[in-house]
């Protein structure tokens, strides 16, 4: 836990994140970074732009010594692909995944982007496959790197489903969020069928 708050969907708030880190990191959250101060002797303080009104189970916040590769959507939003300095030109597919499928979402949805932004962050390791949260997702590497020695067309189709799914969760889970836990099906289901719409938009030879 990183702040007292209540865990529950009906009680969104507006967030102004800031950490104190070494000066060998740096830090991603919900939102643009506002400014870096030094703090003591071998530490800075990363500020972030204040959040839009969520629950806080979206607050995330990244330490990292991450590299990035970036690309903007037709809108102009800012998307990018965070992994280890050794790995993160493997995130070339999902960066195009994710442009491509927001794009479209955008279409056909007729709403913008929820965010200005979006971090897609791979993990060395986490329990879970992905998670989608405001501005910022997070990733098992597996899920979101795709391995220039050794294309798979079956671990391709992995990342732009995954890939999918949280950018749907964005809309259907940030935008539109639930009033309470029982009602998380509805966020997932429509997530789960738009995954397979951006994904077989993104690459029609999946034939999904």
């Amino acid at each position: 836990m990183i702040i007292p708050c209540f865990d529950e969907p009906s009680f969104p708030a507006i967030f102004h994140p800031s950490v104190v880190i070494s000066m060998d990191y740096s830090a991603l959250s919900n939102t643009e970074i506002l400014d870096i101060q030094p703090y003591g002797v071998d530490k800075i303080r990363v500020r972030f732009d204040p959040t839009h009104r969520m629950a806080s189970y979206f607050l995330t916040i990244v330490i990292h010594n991450f590299r990035q590769i970036q690309q903007r959507t037709k809108a102009g939003s800012s998307i990018r692909i965070w992994a280890r300095k050794s790995a993160h030109e493997e995130g070339q597919y999902a960066l195009a995944a994710a442009a491509n499928i927001t794009n479209y979402f955008e279409s056909i949805f007729n709403i913008a982007s929820p965010s200005n932004k979006q971090d897609h962050v791979a993990l060395p390791t986490i329990a879970a496959e992905a998670t989608s949260n405001w501005g910022i997702l997070t990733y098992r590497e597996d899920f979101l790197l795709n391995n220039i020695s050794y294309v798979s067309v079956q671990h391709q189709q992995r990342i732009a489903v995954t890939v999918a799914h949280q950018i749907a969760q964005m809309w259907f889970g940030s935008l539109m969020p639930i009033r309470k836990w029982d009602d998380l099906w509805l966020s997932e289901s429509l997530s789960c069928f738009f995954e397979i719409v951006g994904a077989a938009y993104f690459q029609p030879s999946f034939q999904l």
